[in-house]
């Protein structure tokens, strides 16, 4: 059964290099519970800020008469051990040890990252909107051991979920994230060393059965013999007068109507094209017209590849169905999902 350490320093500030640990809190624990946890005030040798008194509740009286992190140094290495650390936003404790010499050998695993991967869709990725995101009870927030012991907590039901995970899917990304540098990869190899001990792999199954299978295709788009033109005024006329009878709230953006025309001169020439507009040009219609109509004109498809998933989504259900609109107004028909 491996054992697991979390871990939470209060600080006198966010700057390892200048700020100052002056409380330590940390649990070993397995998925079946505590086995030993570590708590000590430290005396950091210079005044603690009042906003820091306020959000931890530490009397500066009590840091005179703490050890300092020398002489505890040597016993909290010792109980960390080559375990892997766990914690909220782990990296920024484990600079702070590094800072006073302790480098604990062991893999760490940061809560966000779990919850980021595992629960999808929080408000928030502090360790309070975690633990409320899980549903567990978090009363005492900003003090070392207690928050650790949240950690903790939410460590063992993400790791849960995480080994809950179809073995195929987990053998996959656990092959992609061996090649990184990522903290869970190595709890990610746990993970699926656990789940074939459990399930051993069935000789000629599909080693991807989690990917989705390819909606049927769509009849064949047939490119048009010789290139037809996309004329200036049929983007301008799209993103202005037809916009306005098609969208509420509608409003004229030259940026919008110049970047377009950009990208259909693009098109027409067959050219490579950079465009860089701030927020609120429009910019997704201002590329999405003219390909579409170039699309339609000439039977050929137009790749948009994004950056993210949000912005794939934002195309896919908002701008393309819009484009369909605008085209359907000025009686341009003819374009399918296929084509972009």
């Amino acid at each position: 059964m491996p054992a697991y350490v979390a871990l939470d320093l209060e600080t006198t500030g966010l700057d390892p290099e200048s700020d100052e640990i002056i409380e330590v809190g940390a649990v070993r624990f397995t998925v079946d519970g505590v086995v030993d946890t570590f708590r000590t005030l430290v005396n950091p040798r210079r005044a603690v800020d009042y906003r820091i008194q306020r959000l931890t509740g530490i009397d500066p009286a009590e840091l005179a008469s703490a050890p300092s992190f020398a002489e505890v140094a040597t016993e909290l290495e010792a109980f960390i051990g080559s375990d892997p650390v766990v914690g909220q936003n782990v990296q920024f404790d484990l600079s702070f040890l590094a800072r006073k010499g302790i480098v604990p050998p062991g893999p760490s695993y940061d809560t966000r990252d779990l919850a980021a991967l595992l629960v999808p869709g929080l408000a928030e990725y502090s360790l309070r909107g975690i633990m409320r995101g899980l549903l567990i009870e978090f009363p005492v927030q900003h003090r070392a051991l207690e928050d650790a012991q949240a950690a903790q907590a939410a460590f063992v039901e993400l790791r849960a979920r995480l080994f809950d995970l179809e073995p195929h899917l987990l053998s996959e990304a656990e092959r992609l994230a061996r090649a990184s540098d990522w903290g869970l990869r190595h709890l990610l190899r746990e993970a699926v060393g656990e789940t074939q001990a459990l399930r051993p792999p069935v000789l000629g199954e599909p080693p991807h059965d989690f990917v989705c299978a390819p909606a049927t295709p769509g009849p064949e788009i047939k490119s048009a013999p010789e290139p037809r033109e996309v004329e200036p005024h049929e983007v301008q006329d799209l993103l202005t007068s037809v916009a306005a009878r098609v969208m509420d709230g509608f409003e004229r953006r030259d940026e919008q109507l110049c970047m377009a025309e950009a990208v259909r001169s693009a098109l027409m020439g067959g050219e490579h094209l950079i465009v860089e507009a701030g927020t609120g040009v429009g910019k997704s219609l201002a590329y999405l017209t003219p390909s579409a109509i170039h699309a339609i004109r000439n039977g050929e498809r137009v790749i948009v590849s994004t950056n993210t998933i949000n912005l794939q989504e934002q195309l896919a259900n908002q701008d393309i169905p819009l484009i369909e609109r605008l085209l359907s107004d000025a009686g341009i028909d003819g374009l399918r999902a296929t084509q972009l």
